[in-house]
């Protein structure tokens, strides 16, 4: 069994290294979220254990790329953090596939690696604390859509897997349901018009939809920032 721990405190690691070893885990520890998120793939974990208060946004990220299959079927996703999430974070961890949250790191705790159930351990002082935390996430991230468009608009995360390098490539991203394309705030120019991208994940930061297809770039425009994709396959359905 091999276990994929993603933390930047050493005294994360040093518990949970104690802990998974003595559970016969092989461990790779990875201190970038976005570093180990580029390499799932290849490292095809069991079970994946990753600090959320110390990647409060792109935890998100990793589980909707967990849950599309690309490092792998039946990954279990297993949230730390010492803090109890806001109801709202405990519904996005559970529609996102997420195994269990864990908020100490005691050996009882650390049993929920076994368990298949989301223990939400909610109180009133941690909804408000993290619901500040929260906003202040949602006001860094970049958005690029008026209000009056929002009828219109989907807002997306998006990753896709860049064709030349096979690197993944993180951005924000809207959906124009009257084109039915997702424009993506990316700078990427060795990418061109007709070029077929194999693997796209998105994720709707409103609904908590994951979906995975390939794509055409329709257009791409480095000095603007602006890449266009349009769905070609989805994974599992044709359209």
């Amino acid at each position: 069994m091999k276990a994929l721990v993603i933390s930047d405190k050493q005294e994360i690691v040093d518990t949970l290294q104690s802990y998974l070893k003595e559970n016969n885990f092989d461990i790779i520890i990875y201190r970038w979220l976005l570093k180990a998120l580029d390499n799932i793939e290849e490292i095809h974990p069991d079970i994946i254990f990753v600090s959320a208060s110390e990647y409060p946004r792109h935890w998100k990220t990793l589980a909707s790329f967990v849950k599309s299959g690309i490092g792998g079927n039946n990954i279990k996703l297993f949230l730390y953090d010492p803090v109890p999430l806001s109801e709202e974070e405990v519904k996005k961890a559970h529609e996102l596939g997420v195994q269990a949250l864990i908020n100490n790191l005691s050996d009882l705790e650390l049993r929920k690696i076994g368990s298949n159930k989301i223990n939400t351990g909610l109180n009133d002082n941690s909804i408000n604390t993290n619901d500040k935390k929260n906003k202040e996430d949602k006001d860094d991230e970049v958005s690029f859509v008026s209000n009056e468009d929002s009828n219109k608009y989907v807002d997306y995360e998006l990753i896709l897997t860049h064709p030349l390098t096979g690197k993944f490539v993180f951005a924000s991203a809207i959906y124009n349901s009257d084109k039915d394309d997702y424009e993506c705030k990316l700078n990427l120019e060795d990418l061109a018009a007709n070029q077929t991208i194999k693997y796209v994940s998105v994720l709707d930061k409103v609904d908590n939809e994951i979906k995975s297809f390939s794509a055409n770039i329709i257009q791409n425009s480095p000095e603007n920032q602006k890449l266009i994709l349009k769905a070609s396959k989805y994974y599992g359905q044709e359209i």
